[in-house]
This record gives structure tokens, sequence and C-alpha cells, in this order.
């Protein structure tokens, strides 16, 4: 099996991505920080040419960008981004492996992130 690799020009638009995901960081503008790190996966999908799971995370991160507007910390966030940011140098450089390392690193993340604020919330 072959695998398809993603295009220099896809690369580069997830990198301009990132790093207006990081302006909105730095600039302090959670709507357009929780916009931009959400939406990252959508044009991730895209990139990798999964039309149908792009749509899907579209109607998702719609969904969801207030709730992360609401309660994903500056730290979370900044983490977020910095993992896209890895992510989108290990799929240029075209290390699968490593890309799969950081996607699990990214969901255990923000799987641990998100257990700890259920349980604050709790109490």
């Amino acid at each position: 099996m072959t695998r398809k690799s993603i295009s220099t020009d896809a690369i580069d638009h997830l990198e301009t991505h990132v790093l207006e995901q990081q302006r909105a960081i730095d600039e302090d503008d959670l709507g357009r920080r929780s916009y931009l790190l959400g939406h990252f996966h959508v044009h991730l999908a895209t990139a990798l040419g999964s039309s149908i799971i792009a749509n899907f995370l579209e109607e998702l991160t719609t969904r969801t960008v207030l709730i992360a507007a609401l309660y994903q910390s500056r730290a979370d966030a900044q983490k977020s981004c910095d993992n896209h940011r890895r992510l989108v140098h290990a799929l240029r450089e075209n290390d699968v492996e490593g890309a799969v390392k950081i996607m699990d690193d990214h969901f255990t993340h923000l799987n641990k992130a998100l257990k700890t604020r259920s349980r604050l919330q709790r109490t």
C-alpha cells in the first residue's frame, strides 16, 4: 500500500494557520484563538484529502468554539498551538511515526484537561 503525501501548498497553508493561532494567543483574542485552534483540524482533514471528515469537523467545531472560549486556559491553548506546529513540521518531514505520536500526545493532553475541568466543576 502506498502512502499519499500532503502537498507543499497544503503544508504551507497549515503553517500559516498555525501562525494565525499563535498571533491570536499572543494578542489574547479569545474568540479568534478558539476558532482558529478548532478549525485547524478542519484544514488538516482537507489537506489529507478527507472532505467527509472535514465537513464533520466543520460542524463539530462550530458547535464547540464557544465552549473552548469559555473553558480553555491560555496554557492549554498554547499547548494545542504548539502541538499543531509540531504536527505540521512532522508532516513536512514526512515523519508519520512522529505525527502519530504528536497526535496521541495532543489527545492525551486534551483528555486530561477536560477531566480536570470536569472534577473542578463538581466540587
